[in-house]
């Protein structure tokens, strides 16, 4: 019957899961799917090898629901599904549901403990935040080359910084209206980062 719930659940959930190729939080919608930390989630490739060394047959997502469905008094886990793969996935796992062990427990704070450390923003690039935003910044990507020059030193990615800038909107042209904080499922203080972000690379 919990299975069952999840499926039917996810099922009647995602068609408003889904962002458009354009980025931004649609009315109903909710966070991407677990399944988008497969493609790259920003910055944490090291703490990927954490998870793939361990058991390298279970999909990043399978941790992340896995997590989820073993907390106390959980019932019922919604996960947003983009296609019939990642359905398989999901079923492989939850059909025959096995709490995490306390090895695995290990393993998720290691990686935890690792993002931590190398990303200063947690943003999972969903651009739930550029919708709808009056400056057109490209929040995601701005987070993302701030993340790296926290790992690898900011002159590294000044050139990007500008690039992107001359594209249209950066974080200097932020209004402060918080338009896009209301959008993002991380509850990431956008403003005050943008100004984090700004101040380190432009000086």
């Amino acid at each position: 019957m919990k299975f069952q719930a999840i499926v039917l659940a996810s099922f009647l959930v995602m068609p408003y899961a889904l962002a458009d190729d354009q980025g931004g939080l649609k009315q109903d919608a909710a966070p991407p799917p677990p399944h988008a930390i497969e493609d790259g989630y920003r910055g944490t490739d090291d703490a990927k090898k954490i998870f793939t060394d361990f058991n390298p047959n279970a999909s990043l997502a399978s941790w992340a629901i896995r997590y989820a469905s073993s907390l106390e008094n959980v019932l019922i886990v919604l996960s947003g599904m983009s296609n019939i793969e990642q359905l398989n996935d999901n079923m492989s796992y939850m059909k025959n549901f096995i709490p995490l062990s306390k090895d695995e427990y290990n393993v998720i704070s290691k990686a935890t403990e690792l993002i931590k450390e190398t990303i200063a923003v947690p943003c999972t690039a969903c651009h739930y935040c550029t919708d709808g935003c009056p400056q057109k910044i490209n929040i995601p990507r701005y987070f993302e080359l701030f993340n790296d020059s926290k790992r690898y030193g900011i002159e590294s990615y000044k050139w990007n910084y500008n690039d992107e800038k001359n594209k249209g909107g950066s974080p200097s042209d932020c209004i402060s209206c918080h338009l896009c904080e209301s959008n993002c499922p991380q509850k990431i203080e956008i403003v005050s980062m943008l100004k984090t972000v700004a101040e380190a690379f432009e000086g």
